[in-house]
């Protein structure tokens, strides 16, 4: 699909068993790389790494969802709820594969149980379109009993769509505290699913050996010899990156809405006069007269 590191993308291909004169197409694989999307926006919304790993697994769940895309005006975004230490998160992608996102909890270090004390872990999922005008044009609730990327994007695709996929994802760190790689595989069984080199795809997800080898190399060399599979047949990759609708404009429309009074209480204060735009992280300073 890739070579071991790449620009932000996501593609899809057909995993092929049989020879290369009598294909049997039995798998479709999809692949998403945000790794760079997702480190900017740990540096935009001043995320720990726990919290900028939870929003980098969203991120790419949503970039997966991009391979789908046959409008470019169209947009997905994933939104959820959850009582694990993350709280919730929202990821989001247009039809030209434009990135942004934000998390409930930006501080994860210290956060170990479910904000609702003991109560088993829950995320609750709701995936929206819309088309160009804003109208929606889709949407589907889902959930699950984790809160775990894999398991909560697994209760889409084999519950709300039919389809049954494995997944795997990695947000990997090299210092401890910065995101290095991010990245998501799923592997969708289209026909014989029960040939031997198909049914033992789904334990090597389980075992965690799959988001080890997609952090390393996850090129269709590398997947072929990992699944047993003779060949993979990938599209072009669709170019994937961080950008947000915000502007110096609108962050001054946020100060200007305000009161006179309330205006004027700041200026006299010295507060800050910055925007953070909430979707993207990024910070505008704001000159009041």
């Amino acid at each position: 699909m890739v070579k071991s590191r790449v620009n932000d993308c996501c593609m899809d291909g057909y995993a092929q068993t049989g020879d290369f004169g009598f294909p049997e197409t039995e798998a479709r694989i999809i692949f998403a790389d945000v790794s760079d999307t997702a480190a900017r926006l740990q540096r935009q919304h001043d995320l720990d790494y726990p919290a900028a790993a939870e929003l980098g697994r969203a991120i790419a769940a949503a970039a997966m969802l991009g391979v789908e895309f046959r409008d470019p005006n169209d947009t997905i975004t994933l939104c959820a709820e959850t009582n694990a230490p993350v709280g919730g998160w929202l990821a989001e992608i247009t039809g030209k594969g434009a990135l942004r996102g934000y998390v409930y909890n930006p501080e994860m270090w210290d956060a170990h149980e479910p904000k609702y004390g003991k109560d088993p872990v829950w995320t609750r999922a709701k995936l929206t379109r819309v088309d160009a005008d804003g109208d929606v044009i889709g949407q589907v609730s889902f959930g699950a009993e984790s809160a775990d990327m894999a398991d909560i994007m697994s209760a889409y695709y084999n519950n709300a769509t039919r389809v049954c996929t494995n997944l795997a994802f990695c947000a990997t760190t090299h210092d401890g505290f910065n995101l290095d790689r991010v990245r998501a595989l799923g592997v969708q069984y289209v026909e014989n699913a029960n040939h031997p080199r198909i049914s033992r795809i789904a334990p090597l997800f389980k075992s965690g050996v799959v988001a080890r080898q997609i952090e390393l190399d996850a090129s269709t060399g590398a997947l072929c010899d990992l699944f047993d599979l003779q060949w993979i047949s990938a599209s072009p990759p669709k170019a994937l990156d961080l950008v947000c609708t915000c502007s110096p404009e609108t962050a001054l429309e946020s100060f200007t809405s305000r009161g006179k009074a309330e205006l004027k209480g700041m200026l006299l204060a010295g507060e800050d006069r910055e925007f953070r735009c909430h979707l993207c992280g990024k910070i505008y300073a704001v000159e009041l007269a």
